[in-house]
């Protein structure tokens, strides 16, 4: 059910005993002198994990994985459903000049849009149905009343599916237009460098600005006249982007099993240079053409997502018994991994992480119960 709790790998984690002299403050974030350690791998299912929803946007999950197993049942050996993926694929990248940058960013907004107006499909098939059962219902007496309640069924189950899945669907379509999995890779790539203790950085990652400068290039081709997607939609589609890019700093941090004090306040300034590059005044400045582009409006859920984040790096100074009691408040709000891997952080070997483990799996298969 949440796999992240069977493929843990223990060995990642450097286990340390707190030392009395600090009480506990920053002692999950200094740096101790061992030898380097691999990149922690990331699964190959990262994106699907990445836009997966949130133990508190749950409802209605069950009825949606019971209507599409049903309808895997249904088209079984009409359809072979495993290859539905490859009908809209994703767009390659062959070198890293400006002018095929912004040829993948064409290429790919244009897939995302492609995406986007099958999610609307779906949307069209629901009041269609709708329509459809209505029309029967008054038509009562010349059908099948058997056959008019399972109509109805359906309808009603489609109805009860649609928003966690348009919510998946919306997701998904944003963590692979910015290669998500890419992303998480160059933070946990970093390596080292989430590790010195002795370097202040006066800069974000490099890969925060390239992050930002392809969103930018999206954007554009979004609000170009290439694109007739209304305004709305469009607005949705960045929503979504920016989200994405909250949820891969995010998971790339989580998976930073070692990292000193002036690593963390390095994350801060990578979320930081993130949340000023997707601002509507930074995008502003990186799309200078004439006539000026219209710009995405404020919004508020992206402050929100940036605290989140913003919170999640702080915890890592907290002493392990405070640190543990913010996961048992927040954990709904955040991934089981994410909680997972700040969970461990608090144990000093390895006896004890396998009993954090266990607790936090507890939290999730309640909240699921529950």
């Amino acid at each position: 059910k949440h796999s992240c709790f069977e493929t843990v790998d223990l060995s990642d984690y450097d286990f340390r005993s707190p030392s009395p002299g600090f009480g506990g403050f920053g002692l999950r974030s200094q740096q101790v002198q061992t030898p380097p350690k691999p990149p922690t791998s990331v699964s190959a299912n990262l994106e699907a994990e990445l836009c997966a929803l949130l133990p508190g946007e749950s409802d209605g999950l069950s009825r949606l994985q019971g209507f599409i197993r049903d309808a895997q049942k249904s088209l079984q050996g009409i359809a072979k459903l495993d290859l539905v993926d490859n009908w809209i694929k994703d767009p390659a990248m062959k070198d890293d000049t400006a002018t095929c940058e912004e040829e993948f960013a064409a290429a790919t907004t244009d897939v995302l849009t492609k995406r986007t107006a099958v999610s609307l499909n779906l949307v069209c098939l629901s009041l269609a149905a709708h329509l459809v059962t209505t029309e029967l219902s008054d038509m009562e007496e010349s059908m099948d009343s058997s056959c008019d309640v399972q109509l109805n069924a359906y309808r009603d189950r489609l109805f009860a599916s649609l928003p966690p899945f348009l919510t998946l669907l919306n997701r998904i379509n944003a963590v692979r237009a910015i290669r998500g999995r890419t992303v998480v890779q160059k933070i946990v790539s970093l390596g080292s460098v989430w590790e010195e203790s002795k370097k202040l950085h006066e800069h974000a990652n490099d890969y925060v600005d390239s992050l930002c400068d392809f969103m930018a290039l999206i954007w554009r081709c979004l609000v170009s006249d290439a694109c007739r997607l209304p305004q709305g939609i469009v607005t949705t589609i960045w929503d979504n982007i920016v989200r994405a890019g909250y949820m891969c700093l995010l998971d790339g941090f989580s998976k930073v099993t070692t990292c000193s004090t002036e690593g963390r306040a390095l994350m801060s300034m990578d979320l930081a240079s993130y949340f000023s590059g997707v601002s509507p005044r930074s995008l502003s400045g990186k799309l200078q053409v004439d006539p000026p582009l219209p710009l995405p409006a404020r919004n508020d859920q992206h402050v929100e997502w940036k605290g989140r984040v913003d919170t999640y790096i702080k915890i890592y100074y907290f002493p392990p018994k405070d640190a543990l009691a913010w996961v048992k408040e927040n954990y709904q709000h955040h991934l089981p991994g994410h909680s997972l891997a700040l969970a461990l952080s608090t144990a000093s070997s390895a006896q004890e992480a396998k009993k954090v483990a266990k607790w936090v799996k507890q939290l999730y298969d309640q909240g699921d119960n529950g």
